[in-house]
């Protein structure tokens, strides 16, 4: 998990269009040109192998470079450095050392054959602002043209640009040791004075996703199905001058493979999903999409590319936009079995209940196993208020490390808290319940006391009561130290809407205790009116001890603590 500030990505306000910087501090501090790659290169390999070679303005290598290279391989390969213990450990070196042959000889051949490639194209060693002028603009062009395409091949994708200046030293030698490949986001810098590097970084936004699961057959024929999954959001980029370098007096972009052991990329995804109830594939943990939109820290995890590495690395450094957002629409919305091996199962994008969709994949699936996992027998067992209670204290703590002593988490017993959970119970919608497409729906009772602890009309007194309840029995949880948080709305009490057999624990429990029995009440509703409405008031006086308001306190702040203590997010 790593703390990404995707929100900051696509608000920074220099695009790709809107870039502009004094390209001969470019020159003058930076590999750059057609000589740049080879430079770094370079400079890896000395720094690898403890080398002292070099290279000419004629891209061949300096006076001197061949001694080098063989003091370097006696050094590194060879290993003369060890004492030997008799002459048959001089000849076991270079069978235990042959790797370290391999790894010297491959990428001295690179620097050769990249000398020898730019030799004959005619490319000259560039040192002039006004050529990377040209060469900036062209890849502006480039991305730009790309974006567009991008658009007509994906209306349901958004894509913007941006440039972000960053301090990381990238071509410090400790740096590119440790940070080749995939890396995450450095910070973005504070102004571009301070920048010693740029990263173009693509912003991608895939809404209302369909992702289609393929399945190979026992007949080798093939079967599709598709689910609908919401939104996904991925970062992508490599830092701004090696792209241009690579492309460098190319007239078509470059379509080769960029090798991960000689560039740096960056790539994180985010699957929305609200109260991070399903999961992604390919994406760790789902990130809740009530929490975005209320601006709450986001957080990316780990993905799997599987063998869309290579391609969606090589289309970001080469950047060849319209296929990179292709490789990326792929990734994200294509399953494949047997093949994918992803950090999800499939089913885990329909976690809870027992959904109509997959349960109609699953008996149409030749394979059987493919949409079906531990399968929900009974309405009792859903864990639907587990997810939802967690995801409301998730962000109402700010907190997504869910270590309770973190030093950013909110304290439950504040202000802000209570700001942050009317927040996210106003923004959930009951349409994005899983309940709707479970197929236990109409004899759940779970899920009929979630829609009424969520629902928007006035409550009844028969409801009222039944809340009451659960507020109750929580408030008596607390007294016993049983991990029970306090509440500050009716709404939390969902925590325990799976409580089984709510009403027979409460009146053994709880009831017991209230100077009326229940037993002489005509009905449950008529106790509930005559008695226990009553007897609630004094309840609810212990439970939430009305506390001094500071006079410091503004209105909002003062109503929020007035709702928190008579509970229910409706009396705003």
């Amino acid at each position: 998990m790593s703390q990404l500030n995707f929100k900051e990505i696509e608000a920074y306000p220099v695009d790709i269009e809107s870039f502009n910087y004094n390209v001969s501090d470019m020159v003058n501090s930076i590999y750059v040109g057609p000589q740049g790659e080879l430079l770094e290169r370079i400079d890896d390999f000395n720094g690898k192998f403890e080398a002292n070679i070099g290279v000419t303005r004629s891209f061949t290598l300096k006076p001197g470079g061949y001694d080098s290279i063989k003091e370097a391989y006696n050094r590194w390969v060879l290993r003369y450095d060890l004492k030997p213990r008799g002459v048959s450990s001089l000849f076991k070196r270079i069978s235990d050392y042959g790797w370290r042959a391999s790894q010297f000889k491959t990428e001295l051949l690179a620097i050769e054959a990249m000398m020898k490639r730019l030799k004959v194209s005619g490319l000259k060693w560039q040192d002039n602002a006004d050529d990377l002028v040209v060469e900036l603009d062209k890849m502006r062009e480039n991305v730009v043209n790309g974006i567009e395409i991008a658009k007509t091949m994906y209306p349901h994708v958004d894509v913007k640009v941006k440039i972000l200046p960053t301090e990381m030293n990238r071509l410090s030698l400790e740096v590119r040791r440790r940070n080749y490949g995939r890396q995450s986001f450095p910070a973005i810098a504070d102004s571009d004075d301070n920048a010693t590097e740029f990263i173009l970084a693509y912003y991608i936004r895939i809404r209302n996703a369909v992702i289609t699961t393929h399945i190979l057959n026992e007949d080798e024929t093939i079967s599709t199905y598709d689910t609908p999954c919401g939104d996904m959001i991925v970062v992508s980029g490599s830092y701004l001058l090696p792209m241009i370098s690579r492309n460098w007096g190319r007239e078509e972009l470059s379509s080769d493979i960029a090798s991960n052991g000689h560039y740096s990329f960056f790539l994180d995804a985010i699957y929305l999903d609200p109260m991070k109830i399903n999961r992604h594939p390919y994406i760790g943990q789902s990130t809740d999409k009530y929490s975005w939109d209320l601006g709450g820290n986001i957080c990316s995890y780990n993905i799997c590319q599987g063998n869309m590495s290579a391609d969606i690395r090589s289309t970001i450094i080469n950047g060849q936009v319209a296929a990179h957002i292709t490789h990326i629409v792929t990734w994200l919305t294509n399953y494949y079995v047997p093949q994918t091996n992803p950090l999800n199962r499939i089913q885990i994008l329909r976690n809870i209940g027992k959904n109509k969709l997959y349960n109609g994949f699953a008996e149409a699936d030749s394979r059987g196993d493919t949409f079906s996992r531990d399968v929900l027998e009974h309405w009792q067992d859903c864990r639907l208020p587990d997810f939802i209670s967690g995801a409301m204290f998730e962000y109402g703590t700010n907190n997504l490390s869910h270590y309770s002593y973190s030093l950013n988490r909110i304290r439950v017993d504040s202000v802000s808290y209570c700001e942050r959970i009317y927040d996210y119970l106003n923004r959930i919608d009951l349409n994005d319940m899983p309940c709707n497409e479970c197929l236990f729906q109409q004899d759940c009772e779970i899920s009929q006391i979630m829609f009424m602890i969520f629902k928007d009309n006035e409550l009844t007194v028969e409801e009222e009561g039944y809340i009451g309840m659960f507020i109750e029995w929580n408030e008596y949880e607390r007294t016993r130290d049983n991990g029970a948080r306090q509440m500050h709305f009716a709404e939390e009490a969902i925590i325990l809407a799976g409580f089984y057999k709510m009403m027979e624990q409460y009146n053994k429990v709880i009831m017991k205790k209230l100077p009326v029995d229940p037993v002489v009440a005509e009905t449950m509703a008529e106790f509930f009116e005559d008695s226990l409405r009553e007897n609630l008031e004094v309840i609810h006086d212990e439970i939430m001890v009305e506390e001094e308001v500071p006079e410091t306190l503004t209105p909002e702040q003062r109503t929020i603590q007035w709702a928190s203590q008579q509970g229910g997010a409706t009396n705003l």
